[in-house]
């Protein structure tokens, strides 16, 4: 009676709370499986600039800037974003990421996400171009982690 009551409560834990498998890091890969409304972040980038705690506060942090709405729009969730391209210049970095519905699916057709990240006072802040003050942050991150194929131009056209 007993081993069922501890079965049953292995089991329902099991089922309910969230699970995170962590894949080895030398493979550039780590994967997160959350909660079906949270969206989940994949590294599938070179990801020797970035600590294991860097690239855990660049995942909250883009999580926390992806659930801000848009005006006229929903907050994004329950999607897949795969880093695909990671660039760090210090305090600073540039990164890509693809887009789908499903943990294995294809990429959405349309442009990557390409989001900015800058660390200061021991926070990784991340900027998306929707995120206000994002053109000003561009204009003071390093130049070589920009190049003007990153969709950030039609938002910051002087920067």
């Amino acid at each position: 009676m007993c081993f069922v009551i501890l079965t049953i409560i292995a089991l329902a834990i099991n089922i309910l709370l969230p699970h995170t498998k962590a894949v080895d890091t030398k493979k550039t890969v780590i994967v997160k499986i959350t909660t079906a409304k949270q969206n989940t972040i994949l590294w599938k980038a070179p990801t020797a600039s970035f600590s294991t705690s860097d690239m855990e506060d660049i995942e909250t942090a883009l999580q926390s800037s992806l659930s801000q709405p848009v005006p006229s729009e929903a907050p994004v969730t329950g999607m897949y974003f795969t880093i695909f391209a990671a660039n760090r210049d210090t305090t600073w970095a540039s990164f890509y990421a693809s887009t789908s519905t499903t943990l294995h699916g294809l990429p959405l057709a349309t442009d990557p996400l390409f989001f900015i990240a800058h660390y200061a006072n021991s926070i990784w802040s991340v900027s998306q171009a929707t995120t206000p003050g994002f053109c000003n942050e561009i204009g003071q991150m390093p130049k070589t982690l920009l190049n003007g194929n990153d969709g950030w131009t039609m938002y910051c056209p002087t920067s």
